[in-house]
């Protein structure tokens, strides 16, 4: 925390949070938001406000952005400010739940003037990243900015799946952030997954219904960052601009200017010297500055990324189609020869787009009289984009990369290792949902040395796997996305397959160990019993002892086997367990060997939540769950017969004597009612759930409606693969399993006797 001495109280004139509070905890808010202690020196200016860092009385950190009428400079008026924060508050809070965005708490005002309250992202924008990215000549090595381009787009791909369309409109260096809690730079980078944060809703617009965007209402036309915005967000002047900028291609356009720049070393047009001194003309009638690819692999990057700069909107990509291509040139980037020459190739241009050929765009659609208009127009060469997006490498080096931290110290805000220290945390969609890309985060032991495998898994990179069971051998294997066998049923049993290995059961020794994407030995079968292998290390059972530990990810001992018993898997950086049989000694273990601060006195405990910085708890005395955060505080009280782990900032509960289960946020507010017996930890935006009445499963979305009627025999936890989300399911009439999407499509024909 700051100097005491610098920090400023801060008292809200009046807050809304975003969730309502239940019957009997109005007051919750009120104590949590009401003062705030505000750190002046973290100020940082954007748009039309400055955010600032600011802790509550229980050290719970977040960002307070603060909209001031003079920062407008007499623009608008107040009144007009207050509407434009809470537009930029109603868009953060359709997306705050999904991967990529800051999560917001609430709205509200001080000293009369209006605040957004959210989440503190720890961490740096790729302005301040840019001069420690691996550079190559003038600008960022291609392969890099290439998977910034992924990483970006992953983002955007996600707001795809949202019922009402968002356009952030002011994507550049400064609002493209990574968080660095968990994780450094530099081992992100590495491992080739990076963690990316969009940030700045200042300049968003999201559709509402029946309802018009505040520009449109009242005219206050605010400005994107001029060297990457498109045509369109330039000016003003002409007909039907309101449309246009509603557009989702301007941040396709936006996102290949900043790929632009980094390969580059400078922006993509000399603004410096606008034809007539308007930027809308020059990027209408020029083209972007001729770049030499310095490798000829790059060519056709270059040409993916010059795509997205096409003045018509139609000519734009999709954020999908840009996507699968930046996908595809990563998976085959070839060595390197000599470098040839590219340049955005000029044509006449009419001012409506001539029909393009369907194979090389998603956007099938043309210009209208409405679109940017201009005497000639640049059209870049767009690479053609694979029909059906290729399946996500996630390139992590498990092998030679040294542990990035020690995750045991950073559990969440406020979850301290007994050996004291605080760090700052902010949550990733990986962390919360534990199927994430992953790197060792555990330090080495030489504790039980020789019941584990003294070297590091030989994986350098992995595809998506899927451990299945055979229906005629009855062994177990791990098939690809399409339900093709790579690594043969030959096991006796297969665990989850995730960061590359998957758990396997020895026939001839009877012991477990890791099995690699195409089933040979990663680490050698020593081991009594094994769990999946999350960012943070996997639960072991030592084959002597018969005591569990934790294996970092390069399966070694990071934390020795000394409990008796422990959760299924490492999530957010500790394990549930305990080291005695008494009865209420379950406590959190780092996965680094070190108890954290919450005290070794629960009866049970779920999973800790690192996004929310709390966990599920049995009380001794009640005998009912509620949920724990740092020191072992009830955050939310122990008052449910039944409490799941949070995952994508939802969770499942039952009320004593009530059939159903509850949807509920992690503050245990918003409760939805639902008619489900038994459900499944939450995928990106849906999960598995059992009909209470017919006793079929189906797929549910957050609000619990049915997205995928019951109709399936039983189901597993859903795989997030980077283009779908894979259901396994059973389906009922044959008895076999498949995977479907969240929308009931089968993905993997239902043929396999198990799915895990």
């Amino acid at each position: 925390m700051a100097d005491a001495k610098k920090l400023e109280v801060v008292r809200l004139d009046d807050f809304t949070p975003r969730d309502p509070a239940g019957p009997g905890r109005q007051g919750d808010a009120a104590r949590r938001f009401g003062m705030l202690l505000v750190d002046p020196a973290s100020a940082s200016h954007g748009g039309f406000g400055a955010v600032v860092k600011a802790t509550n009385l229980y050290e719970e950190t977040f960002a307070l952005k603060r909209a001031r009428t003079a920062d407008l400079a007499g623009s608008c008026t107040p009144e007009q400010l207050r509407q434009m924060l809470f537009e930029e508050y109603r868009t953060q809070l359709a997306v705050s739940r999904l991967r990529g965005f800051p999560d917001v708490y609430g709205y509200g005002s001080w000293d009369g003037e209006p605040i957004i309250l959210m989440e503190w992202v720890e961490g740096v924008t790729l302005a301040q990243a840019a001069p420690r990215l691996p550079r190559e000549g003038d600008g960022v090595q291609a392969d890099v900015v290439a998977m910034i381009g992924e990483a970006v787009l992953e983002v955007l791909a996600g707001v795809g799946r949202l019922d009402r369309r968002l356009v952030h409109r002011d994507i550049s260096p400064s609002n493209i952030m990574f968080r660095t809690s968990a994780m450094g730079l530099e081992q992100q980078v590495a491992a080739g997954a990076l963690d990316v944060c969009l940030i700045d809703f200042g300049n968003s617009t999201f559709e509402h219904p029946q309802q018009s965007s505040f520009t449109q209402r009242v005219g206050v036309v605010r400005g994107a960052t001029r060297d990457y915005a498109p045509p369109e967000m330039l000016t003003a002047d002409i007909e039907g601009v309101e449309r246009l900028r509603d557009d989702p291609s301007i941040d396709v356009y936006a996102l290949c200017g900043v790929l632009y720049d980094l390969y580059a070393g400078h922006a993509p047009f000399d603004l410096a010297h606008s034809l007539g001194g308007s930027d809308y003309r020059t990027k209408m009638a020029t083209p972007p500055a001729p770049v030499t690819p310095r490798r000829s692999h790059d060519r056709a990057l270059l040409e993916a990324i010059l795509g997205g700069l096409a003045p018509y909107q139609a000519e734009r990509p999709t954020a999908e189609a840009l996507l699968g291509e930046l996908r595809s040139w990563r998976e085959g980037r070839a060595a390197c020869d000599t470098p040839a020459p590219v340049a955005a190739k000029p044509r006449a241009n009419s001012g409506v787009a001539a029909p393009r050929d369907p194979r090389t765009s998603s956007r099938s659609r043309t210009a209208t009289a409405s679109e940017p208009a201009a005497a000639t127009a640049p059209a870049a060469k767009l690479a053609v984009a694979a029909d059906r997006p290729v399946s996500r490498r996630a390139a992590v080096a498990l092998a030679g990369i040294t542990a990035v931290a020690a995750v045991g110290a950073v559990f969440g805000a406020g979850l301290l290792s007994s050996r004291g220290g605080h760090q700052e945390d902010a949550p990733s969609a990986d962390e919360a949902s534990d199927d994430g890309v992953g790197v060792d985060a555990g330090q080495d032991t030489d504790d039980n040395a020789g019941q584990a495998a003294r070297s590091s898994l030989p994986i350098s990179s992995f595809e998506a796997r899927i451990a299945a069971k055979d229906p005629d051998t009855g062994r177990w294997g791990l098939v690809d996305s399409d339900g093709a066998w790579h690594a043969q049923p030959k096991f006796v049993q297969v665990g989850r397959y995730m960061n590359g290995v998957a758990p396997a059961l020895d026939d001839a020794t009877s012991l477990w160990g890791f099995i690699d994407q195409d089933g040979s030995w990663a680490l050698e079968p020593a081991f009594a019993s094994l769990g999946r292998m999350t960012n943070g290390g996997a639960v072991a059972q030592d084959v002597t002892s018969r005591l569990w530990g934790v294996l970092s990810t390069r399966g070694k001992w990071a934390a020795k086997a000394s409990c008796i018993e422990m959760g299924e898997a490492v999530i957010g950086g500790c394990v549930p367990a305990r080291i005695d049989a008494a009865k209420d000694t379950w406590g959190y273990l780092a996965s680094d060997g070190e108890w954290t601060n919450v005290p070794r006195s629960f009866s049970a405990l779920g999973p800790w939540s690192k996004s929310a910085a709390r966990g599920p708890a049995k009380d001794p005395e009640s005998g009912l769950w509620g949920y724990v955060g740092a020191y072992g505080r009830w955050v939310v009280d122990p008052v449910y017969e039944r409490a799941d782990g949070i995952y994508n900032n939802r969770a499942f509960v039952r009320m004593p004597g009530q059939d159903g289960l509850q949807i509920v946020t992690p503050d245990g507010t918003g409760p939805i009612q639902t008619a489900y017996s038994d459900a499944l930890p939450f995928s990106r935006s849906a999960c598995a759930a059992k009909d209470a009445s017919s006793g079929l499963w189906g797929i549910s979305g957050v609000s619990g409606t049915w997205t995928v009627e019951p109709q399936f025999s039983s189901a597993g936890r859903a795989y997030e693969l980077a283009d779908e989300d894979y259901y396994p399911v059973q389906d009922a009439s044959s008895g076999l399993w498949g995977c479907v999407s969240g929308r009931g499509v089968w993905l993997m024909a239902p043929r396999f006797a198990a799915l895990a």
